[in-house]
């Protein structure tokens, strides 16, 4: 198995659920199907398809002391949650157009977070950069 991984494998197709090309693995998977991958093997000259799957589910706090408290962070508002994307303007929010959401500061976030207000921020938040 060690070999396998040590192969210099490229990947050119990332598949998340519901794309073409995943219903047999949402069939198979259901759920716990986060994405497949294509992946091309140059010197054997082969295609493997992997995936990636849930196996452990837990709740999971961020702790604010390893997020600078100037990190803007993104924040999922839907077309139709106007009270919602009034909060987060009024607590200083920030549009950006490039990436489509709303960006607030950690420190303006995270007090709002403890208050139970129902602010959405995207899963792939830390990405590696504060985990330790």
């Amino acid at each position: 198995m060690s070999s396998f991984l040590s192969r210099s494998l490229k990947t050119r197709k990332t598949l998340v659920p519901g794309q073409p090309g995943t219903k047999k693995l949402v069939k198979q998977y259901g759920d716990t199907l986060v994405c497949a991958r294509y992946r091309y093997d140059t010197v054997r000259q082969e295609r493997v398809k992997t995936v990636e799957i849930i196996i452990d589910r837990e709740s999971w706090e961020p702790d604010p002391a390893k997020i600078p408290p100037n990190k803007r962070v993104p924040i999922r508002v839907g077309p139709k949650e106007n009270t919602l994307r009034k909060q987060v303007k009024a607590a200083g929010g920030r549009w950006n157009h490039q990436k489509r959401v709303w960006e607030l500061t950690w420190a303006d976030w995270f007090p709002r977070k403890c208050q139970k207000l129902s602010l959405k921020f995207f899963d792939d938040l830390l990405d590696n950069k504060f985990m330790v």
